[in-house]
């Protein structure tokens, strides 16, 4: 099982633009090949970062995933008025589940 990690932010205030963008999303995050979970985050309220974290079958999957994902992401984002600002945190891992 593989995690794809993004996070990007787009300033403080956003929260209900980005919980649109959450439920936008989550439909199109299923229909990718691959696909096992998603889960939206705001990862710091006042400087308006937020993320999703997914998991995906193979690392393949994910790759291709974020391929997909991050054009699209770009566009809706300006299409709800913010712009991104800076460089978008994007990370592919391998998940480890414990013995225990």
């Amino acid at each position: 099982m593989y995690v794809r990690l993004n996070m990007f932010s787009v300033g403080s205030g956003q929260r209900a633009q980005f919980e649109r963008l959450a439920d936008q999303f989550a439909p199109i995050f299923k229909a990718q090949k691959g696909f096992q979970s998603v889960t939206f985050f705001e990862a710091d309220a006042a400087a308006g970062e937020y993320g999703s974290f997914s998991l995906w079958d193979t690392r393949e999957d994910a790759e291709a995933a974020d391929a997909a994902l991050m054009p699209q992401l770009r566009q809706a984002v300006s299409g709800l008025g913010v712009q991104m600002q800076g460089t978008p945190i994007r990370r592919i891992g391998e998940a480890y589940e414990p013995k225990a």
